[in-house]
C-alpha cells in the first residue's frame, strides 16, 4: 500500500477524488485532503506521501508554484485540473501523469496502477542497491570468528568453517553443501537440520530447495522473485515468498 495527498481548493472535487481513490484500498490510502496550499506543504514535508493529487489553479500558490518548495521531491506528482492548456507545463514540471476533471475513473484506475508498478520496482531496486553496497562493506570480524560445523557424510563426519560454504542444496532427505573451493559435498541429513545453524552465519533460505551464504551473492536480478547469481556463477531461483525477506536481510546486516 502506498500513501496520498489530495490539494485542491475545490471541496467538491477533493471529496469526489478520495471516493474513487477508496476503490483502490488494497493499494492507496488518502491520508490527507487539502484545500490551503501553504497548510499542504507543510503536511507534506512532514508527512511524506508517495503521490500528491495536485489542482493547478489555487489562491495561493498554484500547483506550479507549490512545487516550488520542494526542490528534490520524493513523492509523484499528479495534476488534477480542469483545463489541458497546462499539460505541457506539467510535463516540464516532471509530474507523474496529469488528470482532467471530470476525472474518469478507467483513466484513474491506469494512472493508481501505473504508480503503484514505478513504486514497487523503486523500492525494490533501492533495496537491492543498498543491501549490495551493505555486503560490500561487511567488517572482517565476523568472518575472523567464524565456527566449524560438522557435516555428515556415509563415511563418518567432516569439519568444516561455515565461511567455506557458498550455497546448500536440498536433495530430498540428503543436502548438498557447495564450497568455496569448488567441490560439492553430499550430507546425509535434510537442510531444515542445518537451517537454525546457518542462519546465525548469514545464511538465507531463498527457495524449499536453496539456502545460500549472503556474503557470497555476486548479483539480484529483480523479477517476479527474481534469481541471485552466486560468485563461483551459480544462478539460483528465489520465491517469491521468499524475495522480501531476502531484501530485507540484506539491510540489516
Amino acid at each position: 500500500m502506498f500513501t496520498a495527498v489530495i490539494v485542491d481548493d475545490d471541496l467538491v472535487s477533493r471529496s469526489v477524488l478520495e471516493e474513487m481513490l477508496s476503490q483502490f484500498e488494497t493499494e492507496i490510502r488518502v491520508i490527507a485532503s487539502i484545500s490551503n496550499a501553504n497548510q499542504a506543504i507543510s503536511f507534506i514535508k512532514k508527512s511524506s506521501p508517495d503521490i500528491v493529487f495536485l489542482d493547478v489553479e489555487m489562491p495561493e500558490y498554484s500547483g506550479f508554484g507549490l512545487l516550488e518548495h520542494f526542490k528534490n521531491a520524493n513523492f509523484m506528482v499528479v495534476f488534477v485540473t480542469s483545463h489541458s492548456k497546462y499539460a505541457i507545463k506539467a510535463i516540464r514540471a516532471e509530474a507523474f501523469d496529469y488528470l482532467l476533471k471530470p476525472i474518469s475513473m478507467d483513466e484513474l484506475k491506469e494512472v493508481v496502477e501505473r504508480i503503484s508498478s514505478k513504486i514497487n520496482e523503486y523500492s525494490i531496486l533501492k533495496r537491492i542497491d543498498n543491501g549490495i553496497e551493505s555486503l560490500k562493506n561487511i567488517k572482517t570480524g565476523r568472518r575472523a570468528e567464524a565456527k566449524r560445523i560438522a557435516l555428515p557424510t556415509f563415511d563418518g563426519l567432516e569439519f568444516y568453517e561455515v565461511d567455506e560454504i557458498l550455497r546448500c542444496g536440498a536433495e530430498r532427505a540428503y543436502c548438498s553443501f557447495h564450497l568455496r573451493d569448488g567441490s560439492e559435498l553430499l550430507v546425509s541429513r535434510p537442510l531444515r537440520d542445518f537451517e537454525p545453524i546457518l542462519e546465525y552465519y548469514q545464511f538465507i533460505r531463498i527457495h524449499k530447495s536453496h539456502m545460500i551464504n549472503l556474503n557470497y551473492i555476486q548479483k539480484y536480478v529483480k523479477g517476479r522473485g527474481g534469481y541471485v547469481i552466486m560468485s563461483d556463477g551459480c544462478k539460483l531461483q528465489v520465491s517469491v515468498r521468499r524475495r522480501n525477506e531476502l531484501l530485507d536481510q540484506f539491510m540489516s546486516i
